[in-house]
């Protein structure tokens, strides 16, 4: 089963390509954001008709320099095996 990475997709580029897979495919689409998770969810789920809000994971993903990031580790690695593991 087919799935789609979007990062960052918090604001700009990135939130108006998750709109569009969520408003185009039926794919999981699993999204990135600083800060905030359940508000981005929500703002990118903000008006979109008929789409399951199941489809949409949004995880905390912050890489502010070459040797600094925050990653929420368990989190991540739970979704992309699960993500997997429907393929």
């Amino acid at each position: 089963m087919a799935w789609c990475m979007v990062t960052p997709a918090s604001r700009g580029i990135g939130f108006a390509l998750t709109r569009h897979l969520l408003s185009t495919t039926n794919v999981p689409v699993l999204a990135t954001a600083r800060k905030d998770t359940s508000g981005v969810k929500s703002n990118i789920l903000d008006g979109l008709k008929d789409v399951d809000s199941d489809r949409l994971t949004v995880l905390e993903l912050d890489v502010t320099g070459m040797y600094h990031s925050h990653v929420n580790w368990p989190a991540f690695h739970s979704i992309i095996k699960s993500t997997l593991s429907q393929i």
